[in-house]
């Protein structure tokens, strides 16, 4: 079959590790291929653990602050791309942007539970009719102190020092992970918490930098030959056939809209994957986020000479 990979490239690729029948199985991790992947999953869960500790410590603190009791929890903690943080994010929403070791990061939460929050904070018994607008002075001020205090303490159980907070509430205040300066990279670690205050439930994103690999954590395979550096962004088609059916003709020409045609492959049965129309996968069908996705189940080596 035509292919418009050149030789060297398809050496590159049957280069790669885990494709020669003699390969040592290897330990794979599920990962988003448009995310970063720097932490090995027990460090993340180590995180997820000291994170969820430093979120009751917040809560006592907010629920001193606020007079009633506050209830943070974690919904999610993962690695992200700070490039993209921001796509679907619009005003109104009131934000702390931080330094840690001089990269940017964040602290964003919607402007309605932040007012109520802190209208209690300055002294009020409960909110009031609070519509989403512009902070006052005092108000970010109050902002600073009481959710600066929060970023603070889950920085300092996580690792990087939280520091230089910022209010902002327009997206260009937010600025760029760009701003980091020569040490700049996109690799954020977001928390996405559950907040439960003054009779309202919330969400808060922290978007933390500087959050890198253990010492101690297993050394990432090398490859078994490198891939040439002027490769490694050419890109690559994968197709994926989940099955055939041979129908007659007559009944082919009779379909409708809510007839059912079986597969020849069994629920569950690993199918093929081509790149560059030669197989070198096996793989299972999934959903990843509302998407159909695959799950590699075995890597191939291509015959030698295709």
């Amino acid at each position: 079959m035509a292919s418009n990979l050149t030789a060297e490239e398809a050496r590159a690729l049957a280069a790669l590790p885990g494709t020669g029948a003699s390969a040592r199985p290897a330990s794979v991790v599920a990962r988003q291929f448009d995310q970063p992947l720097r932490l090995a999953p027990a460090e993340l869960e180590a995180l997820r653990e000291k994170a969820r500790r430093a979120l009751d410590e917040a809560a006592r603190e907010l629920s001193s602050a606020l007079r009633s009791t506050v209830a943070l929890e974690l919904i999610e903690l993962g690695e992200v791309n700070a490039e993209s943080v921001f796509t679907s994010l619009k005003p109104p929403f009131v934000a702390l942007r931080f330094s840690c070791a001089k990269q940017p990061g964040w602290l964003i939460g919607d402007c309605k539970p932040v007012l109520d929050a802190l209208e209690v904070a300055l002294g009020a018994a409960k909110p009031g009719d609070n519509t989403p607008r512009a902070l006052s002075p005092v108000e970010r001020s109050t902002f600073t102190r009481l959710f600066g205090a929060l970023a603070r303490t889950i920085g300092g159980k996580l690792g990087p020092k939280v520091e230089s907070l910022e209010v902002c509430q327009e997206l260009e205040g937010l600025g760029s992970w760009r701003q980091g300066g020569e040490q700049a990279e996109p690799q954020r670690l977001r928390l996405d918490i559950a907040c439960d205050a003054l009779g309202a439930k919330s969400q808060l994103r922290l978007y933390l930098p500087g959050i890198a690999p253990s010492a101690n954590a297993p050394a990432r395979l090398a490859p078994q030959a490198p891939l040439p550096a002027h490769l490694g962004a050419v890109s690559v088609e994968l197709k994926v056939v989940l099955g055939s059916a041979r129908v007659p003709l007559a009944d082919l020409l009779a379909l409708e809209p809510g007839d059912v045609i079986p597969l020849e492959r069994e629920v569950g049965e690993s199918f093929g994957v081509s790149v560059e129309d030669r197989p070198c996968l096996r793989a299972k069908l999934g959903k990843t986020r509302g998407k159909l996705a695959i799950r590699i189940e075995s890597i191939q080596r291509p015959p030698p000479g295709t």
